[in-house]
């Protein structure tokens, strides 16, 4: 069992700096020297742009906030991931261009979402993740114009995740608030407690539009509400 750390320095396109964990590393407690996020990638004192980093295979439970954060970043990628039980979200991005986040298992986040991409970032990537147990949104993404930028995350590609059982407190299977050509693809969304895949505008900075749903699977419990809402 370990301690949070943060991730300060870039790697480059032709050598990404990697943070693999060896099998049964735990990330169990923070010391206090973020924002109360298990692992932390952000240059926080510089305000650089952090840029190929990788990483992947570690297990971060019970978080004050949120399991992995990535922020003011470029290429970083997030796989192989177990979150369970933190206290915002498992997985939590801002200004994260061409993030990619794949394979992680995301669960029972106890206020919000298991995956949150958000503010003005562009091109992410969210694929064969499993996300289950969260009290809002499976996957939320937010172009959140109150924080800088246009307000608008766009080219997005959500495909393959098993998303289930979320949405207790409200929100969706996949959450697009904000969010413009994009393709939401082979999706399995079942036993959701609130929406299936929603499309709109309320914290973005323009509607979400020229986006491609196609092929997903939806299932919505009988205390749920559409399984489409644009």
């Amino acid at each position: 069992d370990y301690s949070e750390f943060n991730v300060v320095t870039s790697g480059t396109a032709c050598a990404p700096i990697t943070f693999s964990a060896k099998p049964g590393v735990n990330i169990t407690s923070e010391n206090g020297q973020t924002n109360l996020d298990g692992i932390n990638i952000e240059d926080t004192e510089n305000g650089n742009v952090i840029a190929y980093v990788i990483v992947e295979g570690f297990t971060v439970n019970g978080m004050a906030r949120a399991g992995i954060r990535c922020a003011v970043s470029s290429h970083v990628t997030i796989r192989k991931n177990k979150m369970d039980q933190n206290q915002v979200w498992g997985i939590l991005t801002g200004f994260a261009e061409d993030v990619v986040i794949e394979d992680n298992e995301c669960s029972r986040s106890v206020e919000q979402h298991g995956i949150y991409v958000g503010n003005s970032a562009d091109r992410p990537i969210i694929r064969k993740n499993l996300i289950w147990g969260n009290s809002d949104n499976g996957i939320h993404m937010n172009g959140d114009v109150s924080l800088g930028g246009d307000g608008v995350i766009s080219n997005a590609l959500v495909e393959a995740n098993i998303i289930y059982d979320n949405g207790t407190g409200g929100g969706s299977g996949i959450n697009c608030d904000g969010v413009q050509d994009s393709r939401i693809q082979n999706n399995l969304i079942y036993n959701t407690h609130a929406s299936g895949i929603s499309l709109y505008m309320i914290d973005g900075g323009e509607p979400a539009k020229n986006n491609i749903v196609v092929n997903n699977t939806i299932l919505v419990a009988s205390n749920g509400r559409w399984a489409l809402n644009i």
